[in-house]
């Protein structure tokens, strides 16, 4: 039987040689779909910076501009804040205006000049002052003539206030030697019962109750010796040898004496019971009164010395102040005459000064100078610089430490034109403690000094410069434009590209230089974000239904510009917090 060699189990088809080159061909075609199906997917699949080819073509399909979005990068940031200032002299004497009110200069050294300590460097019009010291000058003289015055009177007050006091006690002492001169010295009490003065007790009333008594006596012992001369005339007229009317005369005269008994008794009742009350009362009162007009006296006495001394006082103060203020006027004069403290160069305040108060107008021949204003600037020696700059008081919070709100000694960069372009290394040192508002960018702004590390003679005051203040330095993060950013409902969202269209993604910011802002977490690199977010109306809506509220939708707000890094998160809303106490805050 003859076997066809073409021909694999009788079945009939194609030669040997060409089964296997179909089979091939068959190998390869199913390979290369393979490959083509791994590759699709691996486009699609794969982030785009690492071979999804694919992201871009339907990205592309969602019909969106790829000039709006940001494609998401990996690299080096600087956080720093830019500002335009002045150069000034870090260490120089400042020279003040002296006078009061407002002068006008009359003569005036040339700025840049170099001077000793003790030139004269400016003069104003002494006029007003040298009339103010004339007018004073009277007034001193008549403030010194009623002190004299005063004086005097004082003395006169006192000597007046002693005879007062003197004749008080005068009188306390009259009514005492009157009392004691009636009732004794002991003063005895002589109206209690059985108290009748004896031969030894002294005073008026122990002499007239003697008395008294001695004429009750006398009287007594006339009474008798009228008694007896009656009974001896009664036996004689019996006898025959008076007569009757000699007889009546002895009766007539025994009468009497018992009248003159009687008579004395009744003295002696009315001294005891009347006379001695009374007179001794109205002693004692007279004392008493005299006692207590010593205390009234002595008091308005005091009253008249402490009223003359106050006037003295208050003349002699007035007379100071009136000494003082010529005084005053005189040193204002000299004042008038302003001369160099140190040796130096002379720079017109005017010219450089950096103070946001300092509204004067150039300082010249003829120009107005008020009270403290600078006048001259006179730099020491080492000739050190530094650069002034004004920072917004919604950057201010980068500059300091979150503990206990210091300045942070942060290193910048100055750039100063007038320099050759040259850039001086410099650091952080100062800020006012308390903003002021600036009228031209019309918001709240801090002085800051910026102090040059190095000496250079290319460096001038009143140079114009660009200061660079370095906060923070990242090398490899990822960072987006800052507009790229917004807040939806509180927290800072971007719009990443999708296959769906721009979808928002919460991220979470660290901090800002103004134009990039960095992102911690959220973003990858190769990811593309929308450059102008669009309004989210969802976002708006959830807002108002949890506020319950009824407010127009309004477009999510811009985040802050100035977040804090390196762990801590600071907002404009946050403020300018400052840590207590006064100064200036260095390092």
């Amino acid at each position: 039987m003859n076997i066809d060699p073409n021909k694999v189990d009788g079945a009939p088809g194609a030669p040997l040689r060409q089964q296997k080159s179909k089979k091939g061909r068959n190998i390869t075609i199913a390979s290369i779909c393979v490959l083509l199906i791994g590759a699709c997917a691996w486009g699609v699949l794969a982030p785009k910076d690492r071979g999804g080819w694919m992201r871009g073509l339907w990205t592309e399909t969602a019909g969106l501009d790829d000039s709006k979005w940001h494609a998401v990068k990996r690299g080096p940031l600087t956080i720093s804040l830019r500002r335009s200032g002045t150069i000034h002299h870090r260490n120089k004497v400042i020279i003040n205006s002296k006078l009061e009110g407002s002068s006008t200069v009359i003569w005036l050294i040339d700025e840049g000049s170099q001077v000793k300590a003790g030139d004269l460097l400016l003069e104003m019009d002494p006029t007003s002052f040298v009339q103010k010291k004339e007018a004073q000058d009277i007034v001193v003289i008549r403030s010194e003539a009623l002190l004299v015055s005063e004086t005097e009177n004082l003395v006169v007050a006192k000597n007046a206030a002693q005879t007062e006091i003197d004749d008080a006690k005068l009188q306390i002492m009259l009514a005492e030697l009157a009392l004691k001169k009636y009732l004794g010295k002991d003063l005895k009490d002589y109206s209690k019962p059985n108290q009748d003065p004896t031969a030894d007790d002294e005073g008026e009333y122990a002499q007239l109750f003697q008395e008294a008594e001695a004429a009750i006596s006398i009287a007594v012992e006339q009474r008798t010796r009228a008694e007896d001369r009656v009974k001896a005339s009664e036996t004689l007229a019996e006898a025959g040898y008076l007569t009757g009317t000699e007889l009546k005369a002895d009766k007539l005269a025994l009468k009497q004496a018992e009248i003159s008994v009687s008579t004395a008794k009744s003295k002696l009742l009315v001294l005891k019971k009347y006379t001695y009350v009374s007179k001794s009362a109205e002693l004692r009162n007279a004392l008493l009164k005299a006692q207590r007009a010593l205390k009234p006296v002595e008091r308005k006495a005091a009253a008249s010395i402490r009223q003359a001394e106050a006037d003295v006082t208050a003349t002699a103060s007035e007379h100071k102040r009136h000494l003082a203020l010529q005084q005053k006027y005189a040193d204002q004069i000299k004042e008038c005459k302003v001369y160099a403290p140190v040796d130096g160069q002379v720079v017109y305040a005017t010219t450089t000064s950096h103070r946001h108060r300092e509204r004067s107008e150039e300082l010249k021949k003829g120009a107005s100078v008020r009270e403290r204003q600078e006048l001259f600037h006179m730099p020491n020696a080492d000739h050190r610089m530094m650069a002034v700059v004004k920072i917004p008081q919604a950057c201010e919070p980068m500059l300091t430490d979150p503990r206990d709100a210091s300045l942070l000694r942060l290193p910048a960069n100055v750039t100063i034109a007038g320099a050759k372009n040259r850039d001086f290394p410099a650091t952080l040192a100062e800020i006012d403690p308390l903003p002021y508002h600036e009228w031209i960018q019309a918001i709240k702004v801090f002085n800051a000094e910026v102090h040059l590390d190095e000496v250079s003679p290319d460096l001038r005051p009143g140079y114009n410069c660009k200061v660079e203040i370095i906060v923070a330095q990242y090398d490899n993060v990822v960072s987006v434009p800052i507009q790229s950013v917004q807040l939806v409902g509180g927290k800072p969202t971007v719009y990443v590209k999708t296959r769906g269209g721009p979808k928002p993604r919460v991220v979470d910011m660290g901090m800002d230089n103004n134009r990039f802002v960095h992102i911690k977490s959220g973003l990858e690199a190769g990811e593309y974000v929308l450059l102008a977010p669009p309004f989210d109306e969802t976002a708006a809506e959830s807002s108002s239904n949890d506020t319950k509220t009824r407010r127009p939708r309004r477009p999510a707000t811009r985040p802050a510009t100035r977040p804090a890094g390196g762990g801590r998160t600071r907002t404009s809303t946050s403020g300018s917090s400052r840590g207590s106490g006064g100064g200036r805050r260095r390092r």
